[in-house]
């Protein structure tokens, strides 16, 4: 059964540590179950970080802003509050 943490938000993002983020979601082996994420979200700096990742992979690229941030994982067993610690939210 799948399950997703999405989340819209206005909270800014460290870039880097959006990049550690994605790097354990796409290559830790802890993350098995996620299958995808993707989002739209405003950097530290005032820029907009656009990302996605599929096991094994993930991109990131400056986007056009939006009225807000969001930000999806999807996969089983995705635990809302380590997605949040692991993106920096908490």
């Amino acid at each position: 059964m799948f399950k997703e943490f999405g989340i819209e938000t206005p909270h800014k993002f460290d870039r880097e540590k959006v990049r550690q983020a994605l790097d354990h979601l796409a290559n830790d082996e802890k993350f098995d179950n996620v299958l995808r994420a993707k989002g739209i979200i405003e950097d530290t700096d005032g820029k907009w970080i656009y990302f996605d990742m599929v096991p094994g992979d993930y991109e990131i690229r400056d986007g056009e802003p939006d009225y807000t941030g969001r930000l999806v994982v999807i996969g089983t067993d995705v635990d809302e509050g380590e997605m949040r610690k692991l993106f920096g939210m908490e």
